[in-house]
């Protein structure tokens, strides 16, 4: 029984061939970029009309490749490659970037007077998490900053005015 081996550049021509994309990765000095030359000349032979993008992390490894496989492919740092796609929308972006952390302003109503004093507290706090916690959550999901947890209801009630 004979057999076959496939190896990391026939691995990555079969995903050109079958339109797939695929990650080239490898510690310093393991021919990435030599890869990566004989890889773009497979795709200008067989696919002239393909698109390639390659990116890398820092700007000299961009340099790097842009000198050693030529100008004809965008080779970009993944930031530069994000700011392209949206750099056209950055007065959008920064118009509504308010409103991912707009957090309802919490005001303590006046007391109903057929509502018990406990039971008021409990609903204002309850307010506070939710709006607390959707902040939390976007200064998370946005700037990846970890916050305290939420205050909890006996600490609260001692300064309602103050958390709010």
């Amino acid at each position: 029984m004979v057999t076959k081996t496939i190896n990391a550049m026939n691995r990555c021509k079969k995903c050109i061939d079958s339109r797939k994309s695929f990650v080239l990765q490898g510690g310093a000095g393991s021919g990435k970029t030599e890869s990566l030359k004989e890889l773009l000349l497979y795709i200008k032979t067989k696919h002239p009309k393909a698109r390639v993008i390659c990116i890398t992390y820092p700007n000299a490894a961009v340099d790097e490749m842009a000198g050693r496989v030529g100008e004809q492919y965008l080779i970009s740092t993944i930031h530069s490659f994000l700011y392209g796609l949206i750099g056209h929308y950055k007065k959008n972006i920064k118009s509504v970037i308010s409103e991912l952390f707009f957090v309802p302003e919490m005001v303590r109503a006046e007391q109903l007077k057929e509502q018990k004093e406990a039971d008021y507290k409990k609903m204002e706090h309850e307010k506070y998490k939710r709006a607390y916690e959707k902040y939390v959550s976007n200064l998370y999901r946005i700037c990846k900053e970890n916050t305290e947890k939420v205050t909890g209801k006996r600490e609260y009630d001692k300064d309602p005015e103050g958390y709010n």
